[in-house]
């Protein structure tokens, strides 16, 4: 047996040894001298169960190693002995459905890990229970659908879509009352195609075309009542040629000229 001190005399450890390296049970120490973590060496390696304790001698955490890596279920406490997670793991890597919660009890984050750990689908709660997010990972990168909500737990405040990483797909933002208030396409983190704005009833507010993430193509805005208020084309984010504004009765009420965003006439 092989102890450790602290300066003023207190034990700050406890290790068995065989022929020079570490096995049988080691034990660490707070300075108070409350026992911090006890786990079982095997040549130099952790095996076994292991827990860990506060300086009051609360247990915290209680899991298991196999050949130096986390493996089987993992449960950790609060000080006052409710559970604050409980993992599984596998060569090191979590897998299966994995838990964390709040004090009350509820749920505070699921994820549920391939067998091979690369697909991960997490999830994450308010303290009522009602869910924050959902987000897919794939090699730990965003990967396939996320979803945010408001404040309710119901309704999405946004929907995207990842691809190894990259917003890559539909994205939709939404109004509390659930009404789209913008809808746009990204291709590798880049906006292409077109953009839609709503106002809150649903309406459509305006339109744009985008290529690689700048206004490039024909933009138009609506009126509440739909007849359109401005027209006109943008060049990599500038007028371009002819602008028309309207009054809220389709009727024209001035047209400018742009060349490469610089009015160059006004009529």
């Amino acid at each position: 047996m092989t102890r450790t001190y602290y300066e003023d005399g207190t034990m700050q450890s406890e290790a068995n040894y065989a022929d020079g390296i570490m096995s049988g049970f080691y034990k660490t120490y707070y300075t108070n001298g409350q026992l911090e973590t006890v786990s079982i060496m095997n040549e130099g390696e952790k095996t076994g169960e292991f827990k860990n304790y506060d300086r009051e001698g609360n247990l915290l955490l209680v899991g298991h190693f196999t050949a130096g890596r986390l493996d089987g279920d993992n449960t950790a406490f609060y000080p006052t002995g409710e559970i604050l997670h409980k993992f599984h793991f596998k060569d090191g890597t979590k897998v299966g459905l994995n838990e964390a919660y709040y004090q009350n009890g509820n749920i505070k984050m699921r994820e549920q890990v391939a067998v091979s750990g690369i697909d991960v689908k997490a999830e994450t709660f308010d303290s009522l229970g009602n869910p924050i997010d959902l987000k897919n990972y794939r090699k730990e990168k965003p990967h396939g659908i996320w979803v945010f909500y408001y404040e309710d737990g119901k309704t999405s405040k946004v929907k995207e879509t990842y691809d190894n990483g990259k917003l890559h797909g539909p994205r939709t933002t939404y109004y509390r009352n659930g009404k789209k208030e913008v809808e746009e396409t990204y291709q590798f983190n880049l906006i292409t195609g077109t953009v839609k704005n709503y106002f809150e009833d649903g309406k459509l507010q305006s339109e744009c075309e985008y290529r690689s993430s700048r206004q490039h193509g024909l933009y138009t805005s609506y009126y509440p009542n739909g007849e359109i208020k401005e027209q006109g084309e943008y060049i990599a984010n500038k007028k371009h040629n002819d602008w028309k504004e309207f009054d809220e009765q389709g009727n024209l009420i001035k047209t400018y000229t742009f060349k490469a965003g610089l009015l160059i006439e006004e009529k």
